[in-house]
């Protein structure tokens, strides 16, 4: 994880220089947004990998939403248009939603989220352990936004406080190039001139946007050997190591000096440029694959759900997929045999939870999603639990008791339970079904058994079959 910082003397000189100045000849963009929501709206506008926008502050502090969400549109605004400056191949992709707006960043999914806890609490002194700010708010946080199609950039509206004059203006978690429960950075607010001063924030939010796009790597040849996740090999790049911001604009900077270590670089270390959460301007690719069409979902008795569904088209291809539990990423891709494609997780029997699957290609779009509520041990469900589709086999007889007579074997076993109701029980010899029976026993002639086996498997009223029981020809003779 990796900090931005300014000393606290430098920061009260450039606020004294710049005062008398305009923050910024574009001004904050109008925030189109209709309401304050605290999650993350559905469906996306964006279909592709993007960062999503959180204004968060402590219980028991202000609700500064109204105020911030037009300066954080102008940031994101300002960071785009520098970004395309550098390299006009390339542009973040950022989680917009359907508000009825002429400007995309009016558009801006930005989630306006009241912490759990006083300011007090997350305001412990910088640097006093692994349990910091950054730390307890995004630990918080994690538990809402951990969708593997997005990364998160928070605005902390509350007090810090410092174990020294270094204040941290952000921080960005690196390491972590997919998305998810671990991919945030924080801008925060009250640090750095912040709420007065455009352009610091403008470069903090690039600077820490490329931190969580995992820059700069290890591998790098100009990284900072004591501050990781920088580079000191030129001042004017935006990824400089520490206390090097001073009064330059973002548009003064410049997206890695030399092309050596974090963009567009060609080595074995990864590559920012590579990033699926980057739009290639460049490239055929512009259109997002196909939605996974007949979705559905199954369990079986160790409580594995299992979903399937038919696989994607892509105008390029190929096509991955991305599936979500409740909202939570579960994973990028999945296998694919026979012309399905499925995936398995393992869920409590009687839990209801709802699936969604997104079809990836290789650049970063999304398909719109496809989804389903499930209870396990039921199957697919509507919005308030009642049965949909029953695609729940029925459980295995437990046990299954032979009496032999002179002309035929009788089977006998336990009756066993099925919640959309069980049509009886399949009877098949050597792989050839005789019938269905709705009662607990079967007399199948000596005549028919020859050599082959016998199997009993339950079958309920929607065809689903449970696992078979097979009784052996010794037992039978």
């Amino acid at each position: 994880m990796s900090r931005f910082v300014l000393s606290g003397a430098l920061v009260s000189a450039l606020l004294a220089l710049l005062a008398p100045a305009p923050a910024r000849a574009a001004g904050p963009i109008a925030w189109c947004g209709i309401d304050t929501a605290a999650a993350d709206r559905q469906p996306d506008e964006t279909t592709g990998y993007s960062f999503h926008l959180i204004y968060a502050y402590p219980a028991d502090g202000g609700d500064g939403f109204a105020s911030w969400a037009p300066r954080i549109a102008g940031d994101i605004a300002s960071v785009e248009e520098w970004w395309r400056s550098q390299d006009p191949t390339r542009a973040p992709r950022f989680d917009l939603h359907a508000f009825p707006c002429a400007s995309p960043w009016g558009r801006l999914d930005i989630s306006r989220v009241q912490l759990s806890q006083s300011a007090a609490f997350y305001a412990p002194v910088f640097g006093g352990g692994p349990d910091n700010t950054f730390t307890r708010i995004t630990r918080e946080l994690g538990t809402t936004f951990a969708r593997k199609d997005k990364k998160y950039l928070v605005h902390y509206d509350g007090p810090l406080e410092y174990g020294s004059s270094w204040p941290a203006c952000g921080q960005g978690r690196t390491g972590y190039p997919e998305g998810g429960a671990e991919s945030f950075a924080i801008f925060y607010l009250r640090a750095c001139g912040f709420e007065t001063v455009d352009l610091f924030r403008e470069k903090a939010t690039a600077h820490e946007l490329i931190h969580v796009l995992n820059a700069v790597a290890p591998g790098a040849p100009n990284a900072c050997a004591d501050s990781p996740g920088h580079v000191c090999d030129n001042l004017a790049d935006v990824m400089a190591r520490e206390n090097v911001f001073g009064l330059t604009a973002l548009s003064q900077r410049i997206l890695d000096a030399g092309r050596d270590d974090y963009y567009g670089h060609g080595g074995s270390h990864f590559d920012v440029q590579d990033s699926l959460f980057l739009e290639r301007l460049d490239g055929s690719d512009r259109a997002a694959p196909s939605a996974p069409a007949e979705l559905s979902a199954s369990n079986d008795a160790t409580g594995a759900v299992t979903l399937t569904w038919r696989p994607s088209s892509d105008d390029v291809g190929p096509v991955n997929y991305v599936v979500f539990r409740d909202g939570v990423g579960l994973a990028r891709t999945v296998s694919s045999e026979g012309g399905t494609v499925s995936l398995t997780d393992y869920r409590p029997e009687g839990v209801t939870v709802e699936y969604a699957v997104k079809a990836s290609d290789a650049v970063g779009h999304l398909s719109r999603p496809t989804s389903l509520r499930f209870t396990v041990g039921l199957g697919i469900v509507d919005g308030n639990g009642g049965l949909l589709r029953d695609t729940v086999a029925p459980p295995a007889i437990d046990d299954v008791r032979v009496t032999k007579g002179k002309t035929g074997v009788t089977l006998r076993w336990d009756a066993v339970r099925d919640p959309g109701g069980l049509r009886g029980y399949r009877i098949a010899v050597g792989g050839k079904t005789l019938g269905v029976v709705s009662g607990r026993s079967a007399t199948i002639p000596r005549t028919r058994l020859g050599r082959s086996p016998v199997s009993i498997a339950p079958v309920d009223r929607a065809g689903n079959a449970g696992p078979p029981v097979t009784v052996s020809i010794r037992s039978m003779r």
